[in-house]
């Protein structure tokens, strides 16, 4: 009789501890605190020598398991692929005796150099669906045969299920709460941004919040067909560097572009597509970009661990590439206005000093008319021309063109004028000057880069003009009757070869002649029908107005010019200079 009455005292001590336990389990705890209960409770309930937890996250194999034994609790690290957490097989609520080969007492005597003779293994399930087991361990082979002890832990297991999966649903809630705060907040903050690295930074730190990552990298699509990386954290190893560049179609990142899909891959190692940025990436995640159905980038996060996202996380990156894809392409867009301004700022900047290398007033010569115009066909050219007093009744007239346009040939100009003046004040001998002008350019210039130029010396006493002409358009000499020469001695373009020898030659003026300098902008600009200005019209035009100033024949030309081309034709840089011989 006292030993029936000791044995439903023992019973109603575990029926009244089970009941403790159920009503701690069924308050509102965090997962953590509910795994912590579940192993205290189980360890005192069961008298075992170890409890353990495995659960699948979401269906996947977990990369830890969940340890206590008597003054100890652990969290240890597994590789699933010594494990075959499907098999629930005929051990699932019964108690088993256990070999030294039992995968489960390897790893045990492995990580804690400790070796069991029976288990226990209770399944849990979460929404009806088998989430993981609660084992009992025990170094006494007749473990777990107190009568009803396998019902209370059953029990147990069934409550710690419950509780479970509800702190999932209010885990979930809470998520979803803070993301779609967390996703208003960051609307609101981007709108009021407009650096371009800010709003990136601000989109990789908001998103680290709801969605883990090792790498992250924000990339734009850009009219090259590829994809530049304008943002990226994560990428250490310089040897990858050059690999935050991915053509569309090609890579994880390519193809998102090209098909305007999201992709979760759980192992990188696995997907075809992957192209190696990171040594230590498991898995990746990357979504599109899309303005109006139209990608214009791709967000890319990057794992250490394989099975780091999945369809959720998958929905919510594509949620916040929708909500940055407009303050992506505003920043974008400013920061291309910003960079124009810059740039529009430095062209006048480039333009105002270039103005100070042509001629600023117009030049008295007793006995000659002398004027000039330079035209670039952007805001700086490469054209050139200049009156340069060398002494008392000499001057140095000049004309030249860079091939090339715009600031890379204005440099190259002023490189070019400021080695002629220098030459000019150390030598008289024009050939002289020449060779040493293209010497000094062919050593700084790049290949495929040249100048011509025609550079002489206009004596106004005696009327002789002596050039030499480095492959430029040869000037031509008008006389008063309508017949033309044209000035070709010389030799090669400046930049071409570095010993060129140049000649020179001397040439008469007379009363009535007028002398044409001019660069290809005016010959070649074309009409609707392909036809080039050409010199005969331009030397017909001279020889109409040979009676008006040598200002007013430049201006007559230039008119002409644009009347003749094509409207939709852009010219090229253009620079007349005219000098008239007058009585």
């Amino acid at each position: 009789m006292l030993n029936g009455m000791q044995i439903d005292k023992k019973f109603i001590e575990s029926l009244r501890f089970l009941s403790q336990t159920s009503r701690i389990l069924t308050q509102p705890l965090q997962k953590g605190e509910l795994i912590s209960t579940i192993l205290e409770e189980s360890l005192k309930l069961s008298e075992a020598d170890l409890v353990s937890l495995v659960m699948l996250d979401q269906g996947r194999a977990p990369d830890d398991v969940y340890v206590m034994s008597p003054g100890a609790k652990k969290k240890l690290h597994l590789d699933p692929e010594d494990f075959d957490f499907n098999d629930q097989g005929c051990e699932m609520s019964v108690p088993c005796d256990l070999n030294e080969n039992d995968v489960w007492n390897s790893f045990f005597k492995e990580k804690l150099d400790r070796r069991f003779a029976c288990r226990l293994r209770l399944p849990l399930f979460f929404k009806n669906k088998w989430a993981g087991h609660l084992d009992f361990y025990s170094q006494d082979s007749s473990c777990f045969e107190k009568e009803n002890m396998v019902d209370f832990l059953k029990a147990l297991a069934d409550s710690f299920s419950l509780a479970y999966e509800n702190a999932e649903m209010r885990e979930l809630v809470q998520k979803k709460t803070f993301e779609n705060r967390l996703l208003i907040d960051t609307s609101q903050m981007l709108a009021n941004v407009l650096e371009q690295d800010e709003v990136l930074a601000a989109i990789a730190e908001a998103l680290k919040l709801v969605v883990d990552y090792d790498g992250i990298s924000i990339y734009l699509l850009k009219d090259d067909g590829y994809l530049y990386a304008i943002h990226s954290k994560g990428y250490d190893d310089p040897e990858y560097e050059n690999l935050l560049r991915d053509k569309l179609g090609e890579g994880l990142v390519g193809w998102a572009a090209e098909t305007g899909q999201g992709v979760v891959v759980d192992d990188v190692s696995k997907d075809s597509r992957y192209i190696i940025a990171r040594n230590s990436t498991k898995s990746e995640l990357v979504v599109p970009i899309k303005l109006k159905d139209r990608v214009i980038g791709v967000f890319n996060i990057e794992s250490d661990r394989e099975n780091a996202y999945n369809e959720h996380d998958l929905d919510l990156l594509s949620t916040f590439a929708a909500k940055s894809a407009i303050a992506i392409e505003r920043a974008s867009l400013y920061r291309e206005l910003v960079m124009k301004r810059q740039l529009d700022q430095e062209v006048s900047i480039a333009r105002s000093i270039q103005k100070t290398f042509l001629p600023r007033r117009k030049l008295e010569l007793e006995g000659f008319d002398i004027a000039g115009i330079n035209i670039s066909s952007r805001q700086v050219g490469g054209d050139y021309f200049d009156y340069i007093k060398i002494e008392e009744g000499q001057t140095g007239l000049v004309i030249a063109d860079v091939s090339g346009k715009g600031i890379p040939a204005s440099l190259i100009m002023a490189s070019f004028r400021a080695s002629l003046i220098a030459e000019i004040r150390n030598n008289y001998a024009i050939r002289a000057i020449m060779q040493k002008v293209n010497r000094l350019l062919t050593e700084s210039l790049d290949h495929g880069n040249f100048v011509t130029a025609v550079y002489g010396v206009l004596d106004n006493k005696s009327k002789i003009f002596t050039y030499s002409n480095a492959g430029h358009f040869p000037p031509i000499l008008v006389d008063k009757d309508g017949h033309t020469i044209e000035l070709k001695e010389g030799g090669l373009a400046f930049g071409i070869e570095p010993e060129v020898r140049y000649e020179e030659r001397p040439i008469g003026l007379h009363d009535g002649d007028i002398l044409i300098f001019f660069t290809d902008g005016v010959t070649e600009a074309q009409n609707s029908e392909g036809d080039q200005f050409e010199t005969d019209r331009m030397v017909d035009i001279v020889s109409k107005n040979r009676d008006k100033t040598a200002e007013e024949i430049a201006h007559t030309i230039v008119d002409a010019i644009n009347q003749f081309k094509d409207p939709d034709f852009i010219l090229d840089d253009l620079t007349i200079m005219i000098l008239k011989v007058v009585t």
